[in-house]
């Protein structure tokens, strides 16, 4: 019985080492063939020191609760505002010069003097501010955008003391929209440094204003140059600012609009203002105020910037 269960044992191992001998040998084949290759073998190239940064390893699944500063990353804005952040003290707005012109002329040429537009009465003063009051740059592409811009003069005095505006800014996104500011943004306004007896350093915006024995008598806004009556008459109708064909004209200086004279050239200066006279609000081109006929109006004493800068 013995010999039996010994002669069953060997057998069991001998199979055990055959098939041993032929897996090994079947192993070496396939190693010396090159039918196996290391499925995870990736060759590495050391980083020198002076090269390594301490750049971490983000796991961009996770949320961490703090991220180190140097792994912040800056998003790109959906928005892009385009503000005037180096504006001169007084430039509040950049309008188009064409707006510009067609506030200051269109539905106030022709009307007499003391006319009330927009609850405000037109004298020479009240002309300038409610003027400057229908402003707006909603189309400006240089400057911060403003609207509802208001000054706080009521006389021509309180120019020359010192006077201020307000008015509503925003700032103008990628797609065009506008975001205006909740709440109204203040500005003194400032006075011209130039020569204010130099009608060639004039700008758009400026405001002149007249006076006699020191005192402030008059009010004007610069409309720009133009070589003859004519000429002036002539833009008036190409921009629609008066409707073309009801400008008559009484001499080669002076043409009127419903009766009332709207446009009158004084010499040959090339400069011209509007303002509201004892004849209404008109065009005209004695900027000095040195004609015997506007001589009434006082000698040209001060310019003020209104912070009005155009495109």
């Amino acid at each position: 019985m013995q010999a039996k269960t010994d002669h069953k044992r060997g057998f069991v191992w001998g199979l055990a080492f055959a098939v041993t001998m032929t897996i090994s040998s079947i192993w070496g084949q396939a190693v010396s063939s090159g039918q196996f290759v290391r499925a995870a073998q990736v060759e590495v190239t050391p980083v020198p020191a002076a090269q390594q940064t301490n750049t971490p390893q983000i796991d961009p699944t996770a949320v961490p609760t703090s991220t180190p500063a140097s792994a912040q990353v800056t998003k790109t804005p959906t928005m892009t505002f385009h503000p005037t952040t180096t504006a001169k003290p007084n430039a509040y707005g950049t309008i188009k010069l064409e707006r510009y012109r067609k506030v200051l002329s269109k539905g106030f040429l022709g009307k007499r003097y003391g006319a009330v537009v927009d609850g405000i009465r037109c004298d020479c003063s009240g002309y300038v501010r409610a003027a400057i009051g229908r402003m707006k740059s909603v189309s400006a592409k240089t400057a911060l955008p403003f609207k509802s811009y208001k000054v706080k003069a009521l006389t021509t005095r309180d120019w020359v003391k010192g006077s201020k505006v307000a008015y509503l800014s925003g700032q103008k996104t990628m797609t065009g929209r506008i975001l205006w500011n909740k709440t109204r943004s203040k500005g003194a306004i400032g006075r011209n440094t130039q020569n204010h007896s130099a009608v060639s350093t004039l700008e758009f915006g400026d405001v002149m204003l007249y006076g006699k024995n020191g005192n402030p008598t008059h009010i004007a806004l610069y409309y720009g140059k133009f070589s003859s009556a004519k000429k002036v008459k002539n833009f008036l109708e190409k921009k629609g600012y008066v409707k073309k064909g009801a400008i008559k004209k009484v001499s080669k200086n002076k043409y009127t609009y419903r009766g009332r004279t709207i446009i009158r050239a004084y010499s040959k200066s090339k400069y011209w203002r509007i303002h509201s006279t004892n004849s209404g609000i008109l065009l005209d081109n004695d900027i000095r105020g040195v004609n015997p006929f506007t001589r009434s109006f006082g000698k040209w004493s001060w310019t003020f910037e209104t912070g009005l800068k155009t495109e």
